[in-house]
């Protein structure tokens, strides 16, 4: 998000200094994300499910069979705004109490970006795309007042709560991280950049370890099922389950275990993106930074393939199994896998980039500067995941045999799916380049901004100037100062 992003200084010229690598991350990973939700929202994977995902190439073309494969990585790969999100937040939270800013100032403005973000999620989870109005709009009788009304759609204000989606996560990893960091930074903390360092990686082992085991202790409570429960929902951590349960403390259980993407494991996704901000933070940047990287995603992949392997063997349990498409809580093996991919390529764009000292030339280049501009609003984009059906809509009228708005896709008809994605990445586009034309005024990140200055009494630079963010940023070159 970036409104998490505070990793900016200001120059003599009044310039941000930015690191042009995560900016092109972040835009690159909401592009992909606005492209791949159209296949989740709209293309029928049951069929994926009933052959198994080892057969799938026998049952359509090479370019779909492998599509799908790619989807089902890279629609997982929430992981990576996590990541980023951990790596910007610490570098913000050094500098600015390096400066001389109090913990205590800096710990508030991180606290009320995390909480902004929740809100934010819960907003879109319970009115957008799967929420009232979503689900309104999507039934095909919007004008009909029974619909408005229908207790099934009313219910989803409340039963979407119980959805650990990106924005959920993104926002209890702030919170959570800003609060370890006040304790680390406390009394001079910033200054001991090793002894945060070993402290942050033994929170990553200690995690890794507790993580299958707080899966099995929520899964061994005694939930209660409905009797029109079957398969999946009988079981935890299904949303109608924890919907059913919500009076026993399930919201607290879904926020630590349950779908789709909770604390645990993801918060060790944030305190490896701490890891990096520690280093990247530090008045001379260590050189051995990408080795480092390079070590961890070795370390990382190690991990998943093994749990995959073992998986299969059926030496471990079921949550260990690797790879799916279900977008479900990923298994621990695909986790680590996702996990070990972020790092990797995150080292290897600070290598090729800040590392190599081509940030400046990067960070200007048209096509990163197209997807920096995503990467602005990326909470906004997020939160406004209901103006898919806009596209949907129009693309329904305009080919009427293709039912849209309430039917899914086949493969039979999946070329139309991939048409329908790029089209919906044209109308996002327009919307962002209009909403640039007035510095994204009433954006979610606008909101969070004026709320957090409101709190802490400061006046911010002007993130979310359309022309700035394009033209007058000064990038971070890490090949200069760490004297490589």
């Amino acid at each position: 998000m970036n409104t998490e992003l505070r990793n900016e200084e200001v120059n003599p010229q009044n310039k941000m200094k930015r690191i042009a690598s995560l900016d092109f991350l972040r835009g690159l990973a909401i592009w992909m994300m606005v492209f791949l939700h159209v296949f989740n929202h709209k293309y029928d994977y049951s069929w994926v499910f009933d052959v198994g995902i080892e057969n799938i190439f026998s049952h359509t073309n090479g370019f779909f069979a492998g599509f799908i494969l790619f989807s089902g990585f890279f629609g997982n790969w929430i992981g990576i705004f996590i990541l980023i999100s951990g790596i910007v937040n610490t570098i913000s939270f050094v500098k600015r109490v390096s400066r001389g800013t109090t913990t205590a100032k800096v710990f508030l403005k991180q606290i009320l970006t995390g909480i902004g973000i929740l809100a934010a999620g819960f907003i879109t989870e319970s009115f957008g795309y799967y929420g009232y109005f979503g689900t309104v709009i999507k039934s095909g009788e919007m004008f009909s007042a029974s619909t408005w009304t229908e207790p099934a759609i009313v219910d989803r204000i409340t039963s979407q709560i119980f959805r650990m989606e990106a924005l959920q996560i993104i926002g209890w990893c702030m919170i959570v991280i800003a609060i370890y960091l006040f304790f680390l930074m406390r009394n001079g903390g910033h200054k001991k950049v090793k002894r945060n360092l070993i402290v942050t990686a033994s929170f990553i082992v200690i995690l890794a370890i507790a993580t299958p085991f707080v899966w099995w202790g929520s899964e061994k409570i005694n939930w209660a099922v409905h009797p029109s429960f079957e398969g999946y929902d009988t079981i935890w951590p299904s949303m109608r389950l924890q919907y059913y349960n919500w009076r026993r403390g399930s919201y607290f259980m879904m926020v630590l275990s349950g779908d789709f993407y909770p604390l645990f494991p993801f918060l060790m996704t944030s305190l490896v993106g701490v890891c990096f901000g520690l280093a990247l933070s530090m008045e001379k940047p260590p050189k051995r930074l990408p080795l480092w990287g390079l070590i961890a995603f070795f370390v990382l992949l190690s991990i998943g393939v093994l749990f995959m392997v073992l998986g299969f063997m059926e030496v471990l349990p079921k949550p260990f199994l690797g790879f799916d498409v279900s977008f479900e809580r990923p298994t621990y093996a695909f986790y680590f896998l996702l996990l070990a991919f972020q790092v990797g390529l995150v080292t290897l764009m600070l290598r090729l980039v800040e590392y190599n000292g081509k940030s400046q030339k990067f960070g200007n280049n048209f096509l990163v500067k197209y997807l920096r501009t995503w990467g602005t609003i990326s909470l906004s984009i997020f939160a406004l995941q209901i103006y898919h059906l806009v596209p949907y809509a129009i693309f329904g009228t305009a080919f009427p045999s293709v039912d849209v708005l309430g039917g899914k896709f086949t493969p039979e008809t999946e070329w139309w799916i991939l048409l329908l994605a790029f089209v919906t990445i044209l109308f996002y586009d327009l919307l962002i380049w209009l909403w640039g034309r007035i510095n994204f005024f009433l954006s979610f990140e606008w909101m969070i901004i004026k709320l957090t200055n409101m709190a802490t009494k400061e006046k911010s630079i002007d993130r979310l100037n359309h022309k700035k963010i394009l033209n007058e940023i000064e990038w971070m070159d890490y090949k200069e100062l760490s004297g490589r």
